[in-house]
């Protein structure tokens, strides 16, 4: 009961924050706020996408919507509104200046690229290594939130005492927003206390993001079973290996029954600092039914393999019990 009330407090100090950061936009910049309700948010990122497959939708401003200059409303402008829904990315970004925008359904580069870079899309590639979510670091509740805005996730969480630091490394796959499917990866840290890991658990502590020294390789695939009796999957994203203090990549799609993200298979490689961090993060795995195998494909699911300093996992079933 008492992990309830501090994950109950967490949730409604934390979690309502970052949303309602994330989600406000200045009345000056009105571009995505198709359905005229005063927001960019992640219900005018559905309207466009709904519009661009032939849906009847109530649309306000049909030039709120094209976001990306180029006269026409698709999928392209839905995926755009998504991520600055969610903190990825600014639309003062896609000026005509920092942004190179091709006329398809399936690319958009910028030219402002950073050292570390938080998320890009697959095929779409967007970098923002100050995303909004960055200034929030993490916790638990933001998990147990998440169905509050219509994300439907699995995670694994990586709780391990290194150096001196508590580590939260975290992975998410699912269905966000009812318009895209895809998965990420996030590293955060806190100084080390164990008396609050005691008392509190991990899952109710506020982690920071990673700083820039501290960031790590990523890369992720992701294939998704559309109809639960498929035989063979598609793959839905694969994001090459770069510097990340959060990996994230979505893309147009929707789960079948979007409270059950086995239809998702998510493969990461993380390249660790040390082997030693490696191999904390490894009895973390077993400790949730993981086992050592050879990662080839999508079909060596709940395995993981280890290369020197490089881990990698296949993920597909497990689900983290949500945060008490």
């Amino acid at each position: 009961m008492k992990k309830r009330i501090l994950a109950a407090i967490s949730f409604v100090a934390i979690f309502s924050v970052v949303f309602c950061n994330v989600f406000a936009t200045h009345a000056s910049n009105p571009n995505g706020d198709i359905n005229g309700d005063g927001k960019v948010n992640s219900m005018d990122a559905l309207i466009v996408l709904q519009y661009s497959v032939g849906l009847s939708v109530d649309i306000k401003d049909f030039r709120a919507g094209d976001v990306n200059g180029d006269m026409i409303l698709n999928s392209v402008d839905a995926l755009i509104i998504l991520q600055v829904s969610v903190g990825l990315i600014k639309l003062e970004d896609y000026s005509s200046e920092s942004t190179t925008l091709e006329r398809t359904t399936k690319r958009i580069t910028t030219t402002r690229k950073t050292t570390t870079e938080s998320t890009t899309a697959t095929p779409s590639a967007i970098y923002n290594a100050l995303a909004t979510q960055r200034k929030y670091g993490f916790n638990g509740a933001y998990d147990w939130g998440s169905k509050f805005v219509n994300y439907y996730l699995s995670t694994i969480r990586i709780y391990f005492t290194y150096d001196n630091k508590d580590w939260l490394v975290e992975f998410w796959k699912g269905e966000y927003s009812a318009s895209t499917v895809g998965c990420e990866v996030g590293f955060y840290y806190r100084e080390h206390n164990q008396m609050a890991l005691d008392v509190m658990g991990p899952d109710n502590l506020l982690y920071k993001s990673v700083e820039n020294q501290d960031a790590m390789p990523v890369s992720m695939k992701l294939w998704q079973y559309e109809n639960s009796t498929d035989s063979t999957p598609i793959q839905k994203i694969d994001y090459s290996k770069r510097l990340c203090w959060w990996a994230a990549d979505f893309e147009t799609g929707l789960l079948e029954n979007h409270r059950d993200q086995t239809t998702l298979v998510m493969l990461a490689t993380i390249d660790f600092p040390t082997e030693n961090m490696v191999n904390l993060v490894v009895n973390q795995l077993k400790e949730k039914g993981f086992i050592e195998g050879n990662i080839q494909s999508y079909n060596n699911y709940e395995t993981y393999s280890v290369n020197s300093k490089s881990l990698t996992i296949c993920w597909k079933n497990f689900k983290e019990s949500k945060p008490n």
